[in-house]
């Protein structure tokens, strides 16, 4: 039997979730980031495992090695990016650009796929401040 949705309490919590979540400096966002990097890499095979098992698609080793990418490749693209308050600014031409969160994001998880779309989708969304709901497509 499935659970019923209701996207009203879903949106909300994630709204509520934005309003904190955008007030955190860059040294939290960047210990969040880290630590759920930590968890889906640490957590690579058995995911990778599930998601064979549960779609009957693809072969699991694979799905391990677009995990790695998905977490590690990703994780070190993004861990030394400024993404809270000024993050460039052109004396120049007096402009400054500060950044600001626009979640919530909703996104959508691919059958073929679902842990490495999953995963990197979530390290993206919390490393902008943004709450991420993810469905299966």
């Amino acid at each position: 039997m499935t659970k019923s949705v209701n996207i009203g309490e879903i949106m909300g919590n994630a709204t509520k979730a934005a309003n904190e979540f955008k007030n955190f400096s860059q040294e939290k966002v960047d210990a969040i980031v880290r630590n759920v990097y930590k968890a889906g890499y640490n957590n690579r095979i058995h995911l990778a495992k599930m998601a064979h098992e549960e779609t009957g698609i693809g072969i699991w080793e694979d799905k391990v090695f677009k995990n790695v990418v998905a977490t590690h490749f990703v994780y070190n693209d993004i861990k030394d990016l400024k993404t809270v308050g000024v993050i460039s600014e052109n004396k120049e031409e007096g402009i400054i650009e500060i950044a600001q969160p626009i979640g919530p994001i909703f996104a959508i998880t691919p059958l073929t796929n679902p842990t490495s779309t999953i995963l990197f989708k979530i390290l993206i969304a919390l490393k902008t401040r943004n709450p991420i709901i993810i469905s299966p497509h």
